[in-house]
């Protein structure tokens, strides 16, 4: 593992670590019950959490995917958003997968169809539909529902049968075209990207894994959200345009550079303004679903 990746994980694990002590990190809400450290697969990544509702029935249920640049965090670091979330009557799958360099995108995109099998499964037990199920997902969590979702749409993978299951995407300042991004002034985003694919790779290839590549109309509804005090607000902003251009059902919540609190991550700070009106936000594009 080259230097500065080894020097990004060290610090998000001290970040996580450190945010860990916080009352806040994992809040606690009467009202939801959980159920830790599932294993959905044979990998030691393949865990997962469960927050849902007493009494709830055929209730929709989301798949969360975390970000952390495809190489650091963890489901751990989004207990309290995803409680809210939950309390919103829903059923919250929150999920840890496989991360880089030790694994590549393929690896991802399988440990999400390793999710899904288990969600379709067990989603019931706990009151959920496996017929409403949401993917839902921040910064390079984003990229990968959004990925994962538009290829199936799309027919390319050789069983694409959960397109049946899925009914909209959340998307949080994610990345959608890695040439771009590794343009923008992001801190890291080259070591970042470098973590799933060479840097210095050609467009075909980096678009080959850019999910702004894969849309078609028949997509589910899509809400995405993002700051321009981000520096990757750009790439929400032109997928949003490129799924209206396709003609793809989308609620957007992008906020104003003087909302510094809209910094990318901004859906771990949870007294944040942003944080809240995102939440807002996504429990009424719940709601119309």
């Amino acid at each position: 593992m080259k230097n500065g990746l080894k020097k990004i994980r060290r610090k998000a694990e001290i970040i996580q670590k450190t945010s860990s002590y916080l009352p806040s990190f994992n809040e606690k809400i009467n009202s939801i019950l959980e159920v830790n450290n599932i294993s959905y697969g044979k990998d030691k990544d393949n865990i997962l959490d469960i927050y849902y509702k007493n009494d709830l029935n055929d209730a929709k249920t989301i798949i969360f995917v975390h970000g952390g640049g495809w190489c650091s965090y963890n489901k751990d670091f989004y207990r309290t958003p995803l409680k809210r979330i939950s309390n919103m009557n829903t059923v919250v799958f929150n999920c840890n997968y496989a991360l880089a360099p030790e694994h590549d995108i393929d690896d991802m995109e399988k440990d999400i169809f390793k999710i899904l099998d288990y969600v379709v499964e067990n989603t019931s037990k706990y009151g959920g539909s496996n017929k409403k199920i949401v993917l839902m997902g921040d910064s390079a969590g984003a990229h990968l529902v959004s990925l994962v979702t538009s290829k199936l749409f799309m027919n390319k993978y050789d069983d694409n049968r959960y397109k049946n299951n899925i009914i909209a995407l959340g998307l949080f300042y994610g990345v959608y075209n890695l040439y771009d991004a590794k343009n923008s002034k992001f801190p890291n985003i080259k070591t970042f990207i470098n973590s799933i694919i060479d840097v210095d790779s050609c467009k075909e290839n980096m678009d080959k894994i850019s999910p702004i590549y894969y849309i078609t109309k028949e997509l589910p509804k899509v809400f995405i959200t993002s700051g321009e005090y981000d520096r990757l607000h750009k790439e929400s902003v032109n997928y949003y345009n490129a799924l209206i251009k396709n003609h793809v059902k989308v609620e957007k919540l992008f906020f104003k550079k003087d909302v510094i609190s809209a910094r990318h991550s901004f859906l771990n700070y949870n007294y944040s303004k942003a944080c809240k009106e995102s939440l807002k936000k996504f429990n009424e594009f719940l709601n119309n679903l």
